[in-house]
């Protein structure tokens, strides 16, 4: 089984990782630090996933902002 840890930079992806790799290959995707590069913000036809993974497991988060295009983008990457 391969799983893709988006927001691999996290704090909770630094705790599930080494629980996840005694059964299971992982690879992680984020802006710094990942296997894979991957901003959620960047728009839908940029985003592109490895092939062969079998599940996802959403850790990345969005402050939002002080403006209304942040608070937009903030909705569009937590959810």
């Amino acid at each position: 089984m391969k799983i893709l840890i988006v927001g691999g930079s996290s704090c909770l992806a630094e705790v599930l990782q080494p629980g996840l790799l005694s059964c299971v290959e992982v690879m992680t995707a984020g802006r710094t630090g990942c296997d894979v590069p991957l901003d959620l913000s960047w728009p839908e036809e940029q985003l592109r996933l490895p092939l062969g993974i079998d599940a996802v497991v959403h850790l990345a988060a969005h402050f939002g902002g002080k403006d209304f295009v942040g608070m937009l983008t903030a909705e569009q990457v937590n959810a």
